[in-house]
C-alpha cells in the first residue's frame, strides 16, 4: 500500500512537470500552449510577442493587408 502511494505521487510529479509549457531550461515557449492554464499562457504569449519587434511588425503588416 505504501509503495503504491509512493509510486503514485512520483508519477504525478513527473507527469505534471511534462505538461507545463516551456523549454528544458525553463524559458517561455510561445508555440507550446500550457493546457493547464491556457489564459495565463495566452497572456504571456501576447506579452512575449509585443516585446519582439519582428513579430509586432508582422502583425501590423497583416492587419494592414486585411484592411486594404
Amino acid at each position: 500500500m505504501l509503495i503504491c502511494g509512493t509510486i503514485s505521487i512520483f508519477l504525478q510529479l513527473v507527469l505534471s512537470s511534462t505538461i507545463m509549457a516551456g523549454t528544458e531550461n525553463g524559458e517561455f515557449c510561445p508555440t507550446c500552449p500550457d493546457w493547464t492554464d491556457l489564459e495565463g499562457w495566452q497572456a504571456k504569449k501576447d506579452a512575449y510577442e509585443q516585446s519582439q519587434p519582428t513579430v509586432q511588425l508582422q502583425k501590423q503588416l497583416t492587419v494592414q493587408k486585411t484592411h486594404d
